[in-house]
């Protein structure tokens, strides 16, 4: 059950005291030991310390971003740490964290991030977005307290443009990544059934995301997923929608159309096809234009960094600015993803009119 992981996970991260009495230190004061000792080693190298203050960074996240307290001051929901491990191969830490409980939710999803998410940099912000998903299922008519969104950064990411871009083209990321995230959704499936609690359970997988989230559909069970959506795709992970163990109809896709070159970016043999041109499936929203954060090449990222392009919106200047649009707050993207986490179908014009009315746009 959700709530016994979380309170074994928060013992192994923060430490506990046992029915004797004894103090056993958890992962964040054994690292925090580890680096302090490190920087006492005179043949400690810079490598060593530098891959222990990002662990202890990590660790410092996951217990600052599952502090409740906060949470519920603030009136969201609360969260449970499912999971956090440390990879010794590639260094990194993973962690799996649910807003609100998925064995009591009707409706719960699984938002997978793709290349360059790490723990210290990127889980309070994929909890933010998830927490706005959450809230958003209202406009579909659903309760939020309904609503479970779980942030699974519980893979090891390629590093991407400020690591070593390189990896970002390797797919054996995410074929190490997705026989994982099948087996987490099965075990959320199983959870419920062995509870007698039946919810519609759905998975978003964004960029390199996508593809692992793809490649898990199709060994996950059936029954398993009840929807499956994929944003900024660079490839969905199979050639053939068949292939993903979700019921017919029940495959979606969102495309930024402009300044997001990485949607099918991706070798098919390896990433699988580019999902815009997937038979069967149902295309969502591709609007971010509500986003602060949307650029048009050539007029708003030459006013923001002062960079000359020879020709205004020119997509090759900067094919990557919308990329990062799909979740942020306002954005019908975003309403379309909560609208099929609550079990209901993309907005319709004519109801995105009045959600955009109602806000006095």
């Amino acid at each position: 059950p959700a709530a016994a992981r979380d309170q074994a996970n928060r013992h192994a991260l923060k430490g506990y005291v046992d029915a004797n009495g004894h103090e056993h230190k958890g992962a964040l004061e054994d690292a925090r030991h580890d680096l302090r000792e490190a920087r006492k080693k005179s043949d400690a190298s810079e490598e060593e310390i530098e891959q222990l203050k990002e662990k202890v960074a990590d660790l410092e996240a996951i217990n600052e971003q599952t502090n409740n307290d906060d949470r519920e001051h603030n009136g969201l929901a609360p969260t449970y740490l499912l999971d956090f491990d440390y990879d010794e191969k590639y260094h990194r830490t993973t962690a799996i964290i649910s807003s609100g409980n998925p064995d009591t939710a009707s409706y719960v999803s699984t938002l997978v991030p793709g290349i360059g998410t790490n723990v210290r940099g990127d889980l309070g912000d994929y909890i933010t977005r998830n927490d706005n998903l959450r809230a958003q299922t209202a406009q579909a008519g659903t309760d939020p307290n309904q609503v479970a969104t779980i942030s699974y950064l519980g893979y090891v990411a390629p590093e991407g443009p400020k690591g070593k871009l390189y990896q970002a083209a390797d797919i054996s990321y995410a074929d190490r990544a997705a026989p994982d995230l099948a087996r987490f959704e099965e075990g959320l499936r199983a959870s419920g059934k062995a509870n007698g609690h039946s919810f519609t359970n759905t998975v978003i997988g964004h960029s390199y995301g996508s593809t692992i989230a793809g490649k898990a559909m199709t060994q996950v069970a059936e029954g398993t997923v009840d929807n499956f959506i994929m944003c900024g795709s660079p490839g969905g992970g199979a050639e053939s929608i068949d292939q993903y163990n979700v019921p017919e109809g029940h495959v979606y896709e969102s495309s930024v159309p402009l300044a997001d070159s990485v949607q099918g970016l991706g070798p098919d043999n390896e990433y699988g096809a580019d999902p815009k041109g997937l038979s069967g499936i149902t295309h969502l929203s591709g609007d971010t234009t509500d986003s602060e954060n949307y650029k048009i090449p050539g007029e708003d990222y030459l006013r923001d960094t002062g960079h000359p392009f020879k020709q205004a919106g020119d997509i090759l200047a900067a094919p990557f600015l919308n990329h990062d649009t799909y979740f942020d707050d306002g954005t019908r993207t975003s309403q379309d993803f909560s609208n099929i986490i609550a079990g209901g179908k993309q907005t319709t014009d004519e109801e995105w009119a009045a959600i955009e009315k109602e806000r006095g746009k």
